[in-house]
């Protein structure tokens, strides 16, 4: 598509090196790549560390000290802590 409308080359906003890959072997020359910065919050950790870790994404700003920020997952057959029955309700 950016062939038809005649573009060679691109100023590429991404952290996403694939999207690098992509447009250089469609034949798009990548001028410059500028990172996008990202806002690393206890929200967004875990989305931003899978991003790096699994997709190659280059996140600035990441590192071993940010992940501390989020507790571990809970495990999807995790059951709630029920409190105990009290005394008085077990003889009803």
């Amino acid at each position: 598509m950016l062939a038809d409308l005649g573009v060679r080359s691109v100023r590429l906003l991404t952290n996403n090196p694939a999207k690098v890959s992509g447009l250089t072997n469609g034949g798009v020359d990548i001028t410059t790549r500028v990172p996008l910065p990202a806002a690393v919050t206890v929200y967004n950790l875990r989305y931003l560390v899978t991003k790096r870790d699994r997709l190659g994404h280059q996140i600035q700003d990441l590192n071993e000290a940010e992940r501390s920020l989020v507790p571990p997952p809970i495990p999807l057959n995790a059951r709630p802590v029920r409190s105990p029955v009290p005394p008085e309700a077990e003889s009803a």
